[in-house]
């Protein structure tokens, strides 16, 4: 099983340092386009629902042609 995301990737003060912004008078709006971002990825990365049991059945699909398995009927 695979470990769950660490809270924060980039932390606000390494995405201030990288764009270097001084001050601190900016910080909440900063923290929630660094949420906004991560968020907006994290929805693109995420596999659609159910594809494992598509893999799958292209996976015994193709076994069954290659001749490495039976056909169950």
């Amino acid at each position: 099983m695979l470990a769950p995301p660490a809270p924060a990737p980039v932390g606000l003060g390494e995405a201030k340092d990288y764009l270097r912004i001084a001050g601190d008078g900016q910080n909440e709006l900063e923290g929630k386009l660094i949420a906004a971002s991560r968020a907006s990825l994290g929805s693109t990365l995420r596999p659609p629902a159910g594809w494992m049991r598509e893999v799958a059945a292209l996976l015994l699909s193709a076994a069954q042609r290659a001749g490495c398995l039976r056909s169950s009927s």
